[in-house]
């Protein structure tokens, strides 16, 4: 076994219990592992791996997937805050902005503060379980309005380009 790989028993990492129907997985350095909890409603997670690809680089990168599990990058930050300074709240819109074009709903963004990663260098929106594909989403006004922006996102809402709103900030 390579040095930057350990194996791992995830039935101790399964809520409430394990189950038969997952299989033993690699755990890899810089790589996270989210698996579908035997309590869930949701039969799969391939959907949301999918758009979590589709999303990618907004998103941590997905390796591989399948019914019960996400390997994915893992993302070392800290989540969002109301306090951010300008420059964090512009990559946030910006990645916004990016799943919107690709027709992304996160349906999360009204809550960044759980599912928005920053770090020194960039911003990742993370966890894309609600998530769907539609002809407008509504990314940008979700961010804005949880910082309080309400006329920006009224703006941006009507149709003014993300890049006027963020000088407004």
């Amino acid at each position: 076994m390579d040095a930057d790989m350990k194996s791992i028993d995830i039935k101790y990492f399964i809520y409430p219990s394990y189950s038969v129907s997952y299989t033993h997985l690699m755990c890899i350095r810089d790589r996270v592992i989210k698996i579908r909890r035997t309590d869930s409603p949701k039969e799969t997670l391939k959907i949301e791996a999918k758009i979590q690809q589709l999303a990618y680089p907004v998103s941590p990168k997905v390796y591989l997937y399948g019914e019960n599990f996400i390997l994915m990058e893992y993302i070392r930050g800290r989540h969002l805050t109301r306090q951010e300074n300008i420059e964090t709240i512009r990559k946030i819109l910006m990645k916004a902005r990016m799943l919107e074009l690709k027709g992304i709903e996160h349906k999360e963004l009204s809550r960044p503060y759980k599912n928005v990663l920053v770090n020194e260098k960039d911003a990742y929106i993370i966890d894309y379980d609600s998530a769907t594909i539609k002809p407008n989403p509504k990314n940008v006004t979700s961010i804005l309005s949880w910082f309080k922006r309400y006329e920006l996102a009224k703006m941006y809402s009507l149709g003014y380009p993300l890049e006027k709103i963020i000088l407004l900030l």
